[in-house]
């Protein structure tokens, strides 16, 4: 079940510059996420742009991605973004590889692209969100896999809020699916 996001009502708000950058999917793969989004949201104007390293972004049909209506751009994550200003950067299913050593250094990359527009640009998190206690056992097998195979972790909603608040962000809210553990943290800098 995905949950909705914080743009779910007038997207004709967010802006009327189409070359304003309305998204940056950091770590986006194939752009799975922005072809979803543009087929569920189809007035939002602006640009989206789809970050993932070389090797996946170099797979991408250039004339098709431009088609279903983003742009490609390699980008390490570990690194500065070199977006700023955009009014979403999302991360999907990114922090769940991670401890939070490395979450640290991607969430710290990607808010130094927001300081200039803490008030404007906003990050989405979409990932599990557990409850502190008493969360399913295909919740707690996933997190127990992660561990194992890349020292990664399913966060509590209490880990998230102290994992953002390390790097600067605060939480304006969770958008949690109906069903499941799936939810999207929307977060700005503080």
């Amino acid at each position: 079940m995905t949950p909705p996001y914080p743009f779910s009502g007038d997207v004709g708000e967010l802006h009327t510059d189409s070359d304003a950058v309305t998204l940056v999917d950091v770590g986006g793969g194939y752009g799975q996420a922005i072809k979803g989004l543009r087929a569920q949201y189809p007035d939002i104007k602006g640009r989206f742009i789809l970050q993932d390293l070389a090797k996946t972004v170099n797979q991408i049909d250039v004339d098709q991605a431009k088609t279903e209506g983003f742009e490609p751009m390699v980008h390490d994550f570990f690194n500065p973004q070199p977006i700023k200003g955009a009014k979403y950067y999302h991360l999907r299913r990114v922090l769940h590889d991670w401890n939070d050593g490395p979450s640290i250094k991607i969430l710290e990359a990607t808010r130094s692209a927001m300081i200039d527009t803490p008030n404007y640009s906003r990050l989405l998190i979409h990932d599990f969100v557990l409850p502190d206690i008493g969360c399913g056992f295909s919740e707690a097998m996933v997190d127990l896999i992660m561990m194992q195979v890349c020292d990664g972790m399913e966060r509590t909603e209490s880990q998230w809020h102290e994992l953002l608040g390390k790097t600067g962000f605060k939480i304006v809210k969770i958008w949690k699916a109906d069903a499941g553990t799936t939810a999207v943290i929307e977060a700005v800098v503080v």
